[in-house]
């Protein structure tokens, strides 16, 4: 499967500066380690438009965030075509109970 990355590395950046208390925010578990956060701001978008790397940085962090957001999107888009082309649930009529 091919994923636009710079679409999901945007729609990644634009979520992270959303304000902690504003709805769509991430949060981190206190936990997260520096370095962990450290990856999720290696990369940067250059004068061209194009997502880059520093030499030496890691940036394992970050893609994880990045696939992750794709992995998610895909999964929602196959939810719904499931749910589409499956059969409408079950009904039941109850009339009340005949004495």
């Amino acid at each position: 499967m091919r994923v636009n990355t710079t679409f999901f590395k945007n729609k990644l950046a634009n979520k992270l500066e959303i304000a902690s208390a504003d709805s769509g925010a991430r949060h981190y578990h206190i936990e997260t380690t520096d370095e962990w956060l450290r990856q999720m701001t290696s990369e940067y978008v250059d004068d061209n438009g194009f997502w880059q790397c520093p030499p030496g940085k890691a940036n394992h962090a970050w893609k994880l965030g990045v696939y992750g957001l794709a992995a998610a999107e895909i999964a929602a888009f196959r939810s719904k075509i499931i749910s589409k082309n499956s059969r409408p649930a079950c009904r039941i009529i109850s009339r009340g109970i005949d004495e």
